[in-house]
């Protein structure tokens, strides 16, 4: 209801203010319609939630408190003031919790991670989304869990890692779609848009950034379908359609304007300038710029900032003032710095070197230089074309993966040629001596190139155990948290539910125990042999069998050469969730497990002559525990093998996997 005032509330609530139910009356509309209005007339909604502040403080009202804090928060993070906001929704989620409202204090929680993502703390981001995602599961909030999958698939996105990011948009996106929640729809389609664009994949891009307006629109979201049209003019932009872009950048541009938005006005603002840049209209590019960095400086907004100042230094350079380009390179990195912009930090010398040489400063441009090309080489850049190939391969046809290689592969050849000109171009300026310099770099980057590529596997495979353990460690600790505060609410009153609950903290605390235990052993180089893999399968097999009386037998023929951390890591955990699957659900009395080489391949084998799969599919059957077939068909399918899972006649259960030995690196 656009354009409705204070002023207009029913006069019976504003002349009986002084009685407790109208007072309460008043705050719950003035709540109410703040919300409403925050899309709209967010300075005019601000003004409400500041008087049902005041009306609730009088009261002691602590859910209109929380509520009214909550609404301030998102005024903030809209006018991109995300750490003023962070501090207003742990004020929220402290009075939600403190008028015994949990499943409100969840949306705090899943702002505060929105906020910590904007001001790139993604870490943080990632520790509140967990516990966010821990109460939801607790509380089974399908809300709440569809939020914080879409959340932390974003954190994942920001990180470059794009197959786990797809993969918790796609299960956010089926709650949304179970929910008809069409606002979650609209913020999930807005994130695969960005996501296939960060992957060049435009086609798919555009499929969903048109399912995100269609959403944003159908809900009347003004502010999410600005947000949209900024996405669609980078997409046209890519696509080198330089009108329908500025077209799009313009249409955002407009909505940010009449809602009063001016985080979303300097983005387009931003938008705009480098699209008149491309134009080659330099002097109505700066002024665009200037005028967004005037909103970012304004809104304490360093990130905004950042960006700002390095985009008005290349224009500066398109129209040949070195001094002024210079002077805005320098506080583009100053701020980079103070928020640790990586990806910016890697540009700024390459602009720099550009400056320094259209000023006659030779010496210092080839320094500048020769900071960018060992940029343009880090692993950062390795990694984002894995993530690009690894992406196309899974949700590709195999013909599509092919033409979309071939694509990138031309790309990447015009891209070496454009960059090859342009040292060229700053080569001119240095004379001779610049030119043994850059061939002395390039011979070291070649070699630093091959050593990279050399440790690339190793590193991703560390980066994956860590990432793991960091979910694991994550989860495992919000769930001692969120047991810890039910034992000490019913500590006074039902100690026997306290004992219970001080056991499921004893287990899930000796769990990530063992886990990290697996984790340290699996990463020392002395365990690569398979003699150490089979001495800790059998200690394993100890440890989760004879508790549970179940007899076993193991045939741990140990293979002569090395396995490569990835190996053992995944073959190890294979078979430990094959053995806590028996001991738990089997109701098994023996258990055999044969892991041997017989002709170039690796053999896995774990039998058992328990209850088996009763007729049920393998991978719906409770005695496998769930998920537990599927995370080891993920880790054989990891080194190239296929795992099954078969009953056993009479009874019991077969799951067998096939490794060759030459393709997981023996």
């Amino acid at each position: 209801m656009p354009g409705i005032g204070f002023s207009q509330i029913p006069d019976s609530v504003n002349l009986a203010s002084s009685v407790s139910a109208f007072d309460t009356a008043r705050v719950h509309w003035l709540l109410q319609m703040a919300e409403q209005m925050l899309d709209e007339n967010p300075d005019q909604a601000h003004r409400l939630i500041e008087e049902a502040v005041q009306v609730a403080t009088k009261h002691h009202m602590i859910s209109a408190m929380a509520e009214a804090e909550l609404l301030t928060g998102d005024y903030l993070k809209r006018n991109s003031q995300c750490e003023k906001a962070l501090e207003r929704y742990e004020r929220a989620r402290m009075l939600f919790v403190q008028a015994g409202e949990e499943q409100a204090a969840m949306q705090s929680i899943n702002r505060m991670a929105a906020c910590n993502i904007d001001l790139g703390h993604l870490d943080e981001a990632l520790r509140q989304v967990n516990w966010a995602l821990g109460l939801g599961h607790l509380h089974n909030n399908k809300a709440v869990i569809g939020r914080s999958l879409t959340l932390k698939a974003i954190i994942y996105r920001q990180r470059g890692e794009v197959e786990f990011a797809l993969q918790h948009f796609l299960e956010a996106l089926q709650i949304a779609e179970l929910l008809q929640e069409t606002k979650l729809l609209s913020t999930i389609y807005s994130n695969l848009g960005a996501l296939f664009l960060d992957a060049d994949d435009l086609n798919n891009a555009r499929k969903y950034l048109m399912l995100a307006a269609h959403y944003r629109q159908q809900e009347n979201d003004r502010n999410g379908l600005a947000k949209v049209y900024s996405s669609l003019g980078v997409l046209f932009r890519r696509q080198d359609s330089l009108q329908q872009a500025q077209e799009y950048y313009l249409k955002a541009l407009g909505l940010f304007r009449e809602l009063s938005n001016r985080g979303g006005m300097a983005l387009a603002l931003q938008n705009l300038g480098v699209i008149y840049r491309s134009l080659n209209q330099p002097h109505v590019a700066l002024n665009h710029h200037e005028q967004a960095l005037a909103i970012r400086k304004e809104l304490g907004d360093r990130r905004g900032a950042a960006v700002g100042h390095y985009n008005i230094a290349l224009t500066y350079l398109d129209v040949r003032n070195a001094e002024q380009a210079l002077h805005h390179l320098h506080e583009s990195e100053r701020l980079a710095r103070q928020m640790d912009m990586r990806d910016l930090l890697a540009l700024i010398p390459e602009a720099r070197a550009e400056a320094q040489a259209l000023a006659g400063n030779q010496k210092a441009a080839i320094e500048e230089l020769r900071t960018a090309l060992q940029h343009r080489d880090s692993l950062y850049n390795l990694d984002r074309l894995r993530q690009f190939d690894e992406l196309h391969a899974k949700y590709e046809t195999e013909k599509k993966d092919k033409e979309l290689l071939q694509q990138r592969l031309e790309l990447e050849k015009k891209n070496a040629q454009l960059h090859r000109q342009r040292l060229t171009n700053y080569l001119l300026y240095g004379g001779l001596s610049a030119f043994v310099l850059i061939a002395g770099l390039t011979v070291a980057m070649l070699r630093q190139r091959q050593k990279l590529e050399r440790e690339r596997a190793v590193e991703q495979t560390r980066r994956s155990i860590a990432r793991d353990l960091h979910d694991d460690i994550g989860a495992t600790l919000s769930t001692v948290t969120i047991f810890s505060s039910l034992a000490l609410k019913k500590l006074e009153s039902d100690a026997s539910a306290v004992s219970q609950l001080l056991q499921r903290i004893r287990t899930v605390s000796e769990k990530m125990m063992s886990d990290m235990s697996d984790v340290i052993w699996l990463i020392k180089p002395e365990n690569d042999s398979s003699e150490k893999l089979s001495e800790r399968i059998r200690a394993l097999a100890h440890q989760l069998l004879t508790p549970a009386q179940i007899e076993y037998q193991l045939d741990l023929e140990a293979a002569d050469s090395r396995l490569p951390m990835k190996a053992r890591r995944n073959i190890y955990l294979i078979i430990k969730e094959g053995l806590a699957n028996v001991a738990k659900h089997s109701q098994a009395r023996n258990v055999q497990v044969l892991l041997k080489e017989q002709s170039g391949k690796l053999l896995l084998r774990i039998v058992d002559n328990g209850k088996g799969l009763n007729g049920a599919s393998a991978t719906g059957s409770r005695y496998l525990g769930g998920n537990g077939l599927g995370h080891m068909k993920q880790r054989a399918e990891q080194l190239g093998g296929i795992l099954h899972a078969r009953g056993n006649e009479p009874s019991g259960t077969i799951i067998e996997a096939v490794f060759d030995l030459s393709a997981i690196g023996t």
